[in-house]
């Protein structure tokens, strides 16, 4: 067997994982180019990695008044999981839920 059980499941995982991460950093680029004055969202992932042809005016736009709202809603998102994450860990279940520890 060229490839073990082990090192499937870990190649399966990697590109998962890959795969939401592009996913996530494409809607966090659509959501900074949505409000009251729409931009181009290859714009604002060219402001966001210094490739933008005017730099001023888009990074006043996108850096001051949108990626506060972008980064609080992202970590809004993600802040419910770390707990659930945890007590999968720690009682080494992964259906583990509240009731194991009476917290619900």
């Amino acid at each position: 067997m060229a490839i073990s059980f082990y090192e499937s499941k870990l190649r399966n995982f990697l590109i998962f994982f890959s795969l939401l991460t592009l996913l996530t950093v494409a809607l966090f680029v659509v959501h900074l180019s949505i409000g009251p004055a729409m931009l181009d969202p290859i714009l604002v992932f060219q402001t966001l990695f210094g490739l933008s042809p005017n730099p001023e005016k888009a990074i006043a736009n996108v850096v001051f008044l949108r990626l506060a709202r972008a980064l609080a809603t992202l970590l809004s998102g993600a802040t419910p999981a770390l707990p659930g994450l945890l007590m999968q860990t720690i009682t080494r279940n992964p259906l583990a839920d509240p009731y194991i520890f009476s917290l619900s």
